[in-house]
């Protein structure tokens, strides 16, 4: 793909967010004037129309799963977001581009701040200023968007509203920053290198040769800074070091999940000092242990949705590395509907 298709394609994704993030706060979308204001779908929906195809496709974390199309997008996911955040704005720190298997993707990660002001999915409003973390991949062919991956830490926002429904993350819980170096958004051309991607494929390939005894066993220390940070979402929190890293998140994941496979990224991207990897449903594992999360073993084979970002250091090695994982998903496959149990009876 030529640099000026790919410049183009990410500058599009670009507009598109600050559209997007413009939209709740704007008057009636053809009087710049202002005048009546237009309910939050029309306006979400004239930025998706611009900015997506027609049969633009949506995959969105627990409840949302996949939504067709603008208008349901505009109606069934950002506009009653709108209303429980009415003054929200959008806080980027991640954002980078890259072609994967003859396709153009770019990515954003950082967080969604304004004030709760009403229920949300059943989580009661705090009337207070929550961030809600949230991870994008956009599928660009002709400047146009086609398909749409939204990511978010719902039990996050479940924890700042006094309903967090697991017990107590063994990691720092709370707001998560973005890269050391304020060197995430990369705006103008995409790197050149894949030095980024090279590292975090081979770091890949070392957590894949587990014995199923010895977390040691998988050699891949030497991928990262050995102070670096891991983002986990809420329910597992953030780790610094390796010695925290295997303690808090990989002992307890892989004692649950000890057959877990990933297979087949839907998007693997590279951008100077960013990358970012990314399943919907092709990590799978069988739930035969009770570490993660506290929550007893079901025996249920299991599909995750999960992604990763991550930020090389000035040697290459990765410092910072952000998780999302759709948690209140996997709940659901187990037979825990979280939002259900611990959301609805505050209502």
């Amino acid at each position: 793909m030529e640099n000026q298709t790919r410049r183009k394609n990410k500058d599009h994704v670009w507009k598109f967010i600050e559209a997007m993030d413009a939209a709740p706060k704007q008057g009636r979308v053809d009087d710049p004037a202002g005048g009546a204001p237009d309910a939050p779908s029309v306006r979400f929906q004239s930025v998706l129309e611009t900015y997506c195809s027609k049969d633009v496709e949506w995959k969105i974390f627990h409840p949302f799963n996949s939504l067709d199309g603008c208008e349901s997008a505009a109606r069934d996911f950002w506009e009653d977001l709108a209303e429980a955040l009415p003054d929200v704005e959008r806080r980027p720190d991640i954002f980078a581009g890259d072609v994967y298997q003859d396709e153009y993707w770019v990515t954003c990660l950082g967080h969604l701040c304004g004030t709760f002001e009403r229920s949300w999915l059943g989580i009661p409003p705090t009337g207070r200023v929550v961030s809600l973390r949230i991870g994008e991949f956009y599928k660009v062919r002709d400047e146009k968007i086609v398909r749409a991956h939204i990511l978010l830490d719902i039990p996050d926002l479940m924890r700042q509203a006094g309903v967090y429904p697991f017990r107590p993350m063994p990691a720092a819980p709370g707001m998560v920053p973005g890269p050391k170096k304020h060197n995430g958004l990369r705006l103008g051309e995409d790197g050149p290198e894949q030095k980024t991607l090279d590292t975090v494929l081979s770091m890949h390939k070392a957590l894949h040769d587990f014995d199923g005894k010895d977390l040691g066993s998988m050699q891949h220390s030497q991928c990262w800074s050995e102070h670096f940070l891991y983002y986990a979402p809420a329910g597992i929190g953030t780790t610094r070091g390796m010695e925290q890293f295997r303690a808090y998140h990989q002992k307890p994941f892989l004692v649950s999940f000890p057959d877990r496979h990933g297979r087949d990224h839907y998007v693997r991207i590279s951008d100077g000092p960013i990358a970012c990897t990314s399943h919907w449903g092709t990590l799978t594992a069988t739930h035969t242990g009770s570490g993660w999360l506290g929550l007893p073993a079901t025996g249920k084979k299991l599909q995750m949705r999960v992604a990763d970002w991550y930020c090389a250091d000035e040697r290459g090695l990765l410092h910072e590395n952000w998780l999302m994982m759709d948690i209140l998903d996997i709940c659901m496959q187990m037979g825990y509907d979280v939002l259900a149990d611990f959301c609805m009876k505050h209502r």
